[in-house]
């Protein structure tokens, strides 16, 4: 609640290396402290290091070395997205569908899955459809060839369940990210896959 996309998507980075609430706590305690996002993407990673939320009991430099990495990850994401949008807004992720697919999988920090979640959110709780998700869905054989948007959609509404539109979101945008992996694509990896 009261966060915008990509406050969100600082959330998932963060939850990487702490709980949600630690995460959440995280992001409004760097909203207090600083102007903006782009401030805080320009400055050092011990500098918001400061401001995240942690259990830890640490003080000085072990303090700042436990949320090292949380802060380095916090960094890297907003500046891929400032590189992906020359901005620090992901409200293109309400766009048609066609912009906020190719948005959203440009974010490779977020990465597929994370990315997927903000366009389930930024489109009021429905399955974000984008091409390459379409092509994908055709390989496996759970949607015929297709390259409307529209008929892709009424497709993959006929095989969701009520209730099961977030999970399948995850789980299929976690499989397209892994797919062209060059060391282990995830179907050579995944039994259900194989056989697919």
């Amino acid at each position: 609640e009261g966060v915008n996309l990509l406050e969100q998507g600082a959330v998932l980075i963060l939850m990487r290396h702490m709980t949600q609430a630690q995460a959440e706590a995280s992001v409004k305690a760097l909203k207090a402290s600083y102007e903006d996002w782009n401030e805080i993407r320009v400055s050092q990673a011990q500098e918001i290091a400061q401001s995240l939320r942690t259990n830890a009991r640490k003080k000085g430099i072990a303090l700042l070395r436990d949320r090292r990495d949380a802060a380095m990850a916090l960094k890297e994401y907003l500046q891929d997205v400032f590189q992906q949008t020359h901005h620090l807004d992901l409200e293109e992720l309400r766009e048609d569908e066609q912009t906020a697919g190719k948005a959203g999988m440009s974010l490779t920090v977020l990465g597929h899955a994370g990315a997927s979640y903000l366009m389930y959110v930024a489109n009021d709780s429905q399955f974000p459809v984008h091409l390459p998700l379409v092509k994908l869905l055709d390989r496996l054989e759970l949607i015929g060839k297709t390259t409307s948007l529209k008929k892709a959609r009424s497709a993959i509404d006929g095989l969701l369940k009520k209730g099961q539109e977030l999970p399948f979101t995850l789980a299929i945008h976690e499989t397209l990210e892994r797919w062209d992996d060059e060391e282990k694509p995830i179907f050579m990896t995944v039994p259900a896959l194989q056989e697919t």
